[in-house]
């Protein structure tokens, strides 16, 4: 059995919480008003612990990427056991979107050579447990932004897609 690690912490973004396991990141949530939101918010119940030297160097990124500084997040690892291996190549394909940049449910498709599977690109967003860190806010639908399944739906898509710098 894994053992996780919860990490809490205060950013521009409200509090993130992420939960931190032997393979890397397994969950991340953010946007809370207060601590004991974010904590609530995760299934289970875990010890919120100071992160490790090298923890807090994830933390100090994702504190930087709140703040609208341009931040490269891929090197923070991610647990993606939870996927098919599709989804876990459109999700590793989807954290190679440069920062200030989008790409359409399609784009993304053919970029893990399954070109005609949007919809299933858009169910990998859905599915993808660690925001910011897999930045699915850059895919956007074709005609417009799309959807995005963390709390407060699209307008926190467009939020941080305009902590880019991106207009849709």
């Amino acid at each position: 059995m894994d053992c996780f690690r919860l990490i809490s912490f205060e950013s521009d973004l409200g509090w993130i919480g992420m939960l931190v396991g032997r393979d890397g990141v397994q969950r991340i949530r953010f946007g809370n008003s207060k601590e004991l939101q974010l904590l609530k918010s995760f299934d289970e119940y875990f010890d919120v612990v100071r992160p490790s030297r090298t923890q807090q160097s994830w933390v100090s990124k994702l504190r930087r990427f709140a703040e609208g500084r341009k931040t490269d997040l891929s090197k923070i690892p991610v647990a993606l056991d939870f996927c098919t291996p599709f989804q876990q190549r459109v999700l590793m394909q989807c954290r190679k979107i440069p920062f200030g940049k989008t790409l359409s449910y399609g784009e993304l498709a053919s970029q893990t050579s399954a070109p005609r599977a949007a919809r299933a690109v858009g169910t990998a967003m859905k599915k993808n447990r660690c925001p910011l860190v897999i930045p699915c806010h850059r895919v956007v639908s074709s005609s417009g932004i799309g959807g995005y399944s963390a709390a407060d739906g699209v307008s926190i898509k467009r939020r941080l897609l305009a902590l880019e710098g991106v207009v849709v």
